[in-house]
């Protein structure tokens, strides 16, 4: 019997140990990567300590007063997604586009990069940036953490500009294999868990699929009981053409968050709202701010 139990955890092990290296690799050629982000004139870093240790993030910061515009990007982009819309706000108080932690040029010793854990790192950066209000304006996965911050933080937050925010059940259109691992669960959990392994670490040093795992293993049903609390006047913003994020979601977050307003996109923005209707997202952030800018004085 001993024997027999033996071989069957030597079986266990090894097909294990299997299906742990075919994953490996499956997420080093698969996955997403970073890459050379250019360089933009008025950017600099900001060091932060946070609680995992010491971060840098890069950022570019103009104007002044409050509230402050702070932008974030979606999934493995960068502050440079913002360059259509940052010439429009020149005139709409100071405004921050940053790379979110794990992005872009920002490093730091992040293990996980779930909404609610981005969403602290960005108040932790308004805080030394010495911002006490502000209106915060994402796409995609940074509309994802720009509604987590309003609801989490209404303190701090006074309106935000939501263009497809992924964060929704059902919220990113991908295939039944993808969504067994990018959605919460075991298999999420053991590929995160190779993700940060040494060995991961040391094949595919420029993978970034640990961020995409972790992030939207935070997205669903928990995302979606957060946003709802959301009181501050809302924006969402959302195009016909989307082949990421489907449309029809635009309806049902509209409903979700008490108040907001939803405006339709032009139908050639695709997934891809600031960099493809710049003018809107431009009357919108600068719309919101000069509706809340008197109630911060």
């Amino acid at each position: 019997m001993l024997k027999m139990l033996g071989v069957f955890i030597s079986v266990l092990a090894s097909v294990g140990i299997l299906f742990g290296g075919i994953l490996i690799w499956g997420m080093g050629k698969y996955g997403p990567y970073e890459y050379t982000v250019p360089p933009v004139p008025g950017e600099q870093t900001v060091e932060l300590e946070v609680s995992e240790g010491h971060a840098r993030l890069r950022l570019e910061a103009r104007g002044s007063g409050e509230p402050a515009v702070l932008l974030l990007h979606g999934f493995n982009g960068s502050l440079n997604n913002w360059d259509r819309v940052w010439p429009g706000l020149v005139d709409c108080g100071q405004h921050i586009r940053v790379d979110l932690p794990g992005f872009g040029e920002s490093v730091g010793p992040w293990r996980d990069y779930t909404v609610p854990a981005q969403s602290e790192r960005m108040i932790a950066l308004l805080d030394e940036l010495a911002v006490g209000r502000a209106i915060v304006v994402g796409t995609s996965m940074g509309g994802s953490i720009a509604a987590w911050m309003s609801a989490a933080y209404p303190d701090r937050v006074v309106g935000a500009v939501l263009m497809a925010p992924s964060g929704m059940r059902g919220g990113l259109k991908m295939s039944s294999v993808a969504e067994m691992f990018f959605h919460r669960g075991g298999l999420n959990s053991i590929a995160a868990a190779l993700a940060r392994s040494p060995i991961y670490k040391k094949l595919y040093p420029d993978s970034r699929v640990l961020q995409a795992l972790t992030v939207t293993a935070s997205y669903g049903e928990r995302w979606e009981a957060m946003v709802s609390k959301i009181r501050q006047p809302v924006t969402i913003l959302w195009s016909e053409s989307d082949a990421t994020v489907p449309f029809e979601n635009m309806e049902k977050l509209g409903k979700a968050i008490s108040g907001a307003r939803t405006i339709a996109a032009s139908p050639e923005a695709g997934h891809n709202i600031p960099g493809n209707d710049p003018d809107l997202v431009v009357q919108e952030i600068c719309g919101l701010y000069e509706q809340t800018r008197e109630s911060v004085r």
